[in-house]
């Protein structure tokens, strides 16, 4: 509490609800703190929740080659949680590359990993940037693998 002026004399006594008031205010030191009735803090504005919304794209029957594809850009910049999961349905390993960019031109190495026939791996952005995108090849020359990949994200 800041007490700017004192007037003499200082008048003592219990403070009366009907005839003494006490104005409060909040950080812009302009505008004084509302009450009801009854003395209670009226609060305004707007609260708002976010609902979870869950996104998810499938890419199913991949065939890698030796030379690298790529599945299209996902726009990552909303979503709190997010992952790939990659299932090897061949015997042949494939190379899965996952690249992040700022703009959906320039993409960097974020991770990559090598995908065992008949086995499912998941894969989850490491760093940030806008745009995710996975892309992969024959962890093997001459050995193509057949494989699905999942993209599952949520934001909110």
């Amino acid at each position: 509490m800041r007490i700017k002026a004192i007037e003499e004399p200082i008048s003592i006594r219990p403070l009366q609800q009907n005839i003494d008031r006490i104005t409060i205010y909040g950080s812009n030191s302009t505008t004084p703190i509302q009450t009801n009735e009854i003395g209670r803090i009226v609060l305004s504005g707007e609260v708002t929740a976010s609902p979870i919304v869950y996104t998810e794209k499938t890419f199913i029957g991949l065939y890698s080659q030796n030379q690298i594809q790529s599945l299209p850009a996902q726009d990552i910049s909303v979503q709190t949680n997010l992952s790939y999961a990659i299932v090897n349905r061949s015997e042949n390993p494939v190379t899965i590359f996952l690249e992040i960019s700022p703009n959906d031109k320039d993409y960097a190495p974020d991770s990559e990993v090598t995908v065992s026939g008949f086995t499912t791996q998941a894969l989850t952005p490491m760093r940030f940037l806008r745009y995710a995108k996975i892309s992969f090849q024959s962890a093997k020359t001459d050995q193509s693998a057949i494989f699905d990949i999942y993209y599952q994200a949520q934001s909110g």
